[in-house]
């Protein structure tokens, strides 16, 4: 049997139109004051983990952060509307356990801005996971 390029091109093509639309995005920074980037992570509308629902509603995925070690500070860097591209009000709670469990703190974000928190819980461990929300 002989399967054609465009016969395996046309059956891609829904994978291919299928973006993840990101709901909240979390970085991690090198200096106390949130400037010097270091990494990112992400919740999204349409693919796991997902963003919450509005005022911290059901649905939230937890994120795993990876962290880089010598982070020094984290935050709430950008909340989005359902269209992926319109910033919004929102919020992530950050825990220093894997499975969005432990010691929490939470970064409040309103459209240009997310609250600076070190990136380390009051234990003294990196922040591992999260989960974050629409308000």
């Amino acid at each position: 049997m002989h399967t054609s390029f465009l016969a395996i091109l046309a059956a891609s093509l829904p994978l291919l139109s299928t973006a993840a639309t990101i709901g909240a995005e979390t970085h991690f920074y090198g200096d106390a004051g949130c400037t010097a980037f270091l990494s990112n992570a992400e919740a999204y509308y349409n693919q796991a983990p997902y963003v919450g629902g509005t005022n911290g509603g059901e649905g939230a995925g937890c994120i795993a952060l990876n962290p880089p070690g010598n982070a020094v500070s984290a935050n709430t860097a950008a909340i989005f509307e359902a269209n992926g591209s319109t910033e919004t009000a929102g919020f992530c709670l950050f825990y220093d356990g894997y499975a969005c469990d432990g010691i929490e703190d939470i970064s409040h974000y309103t459209p240009g801005k997310g609250d600076c928190l070190p990136a380390r819980s009051s234990a003294g461990y990196l922040w591992k996971s999260a989960q974050c929300y629409v308000a």
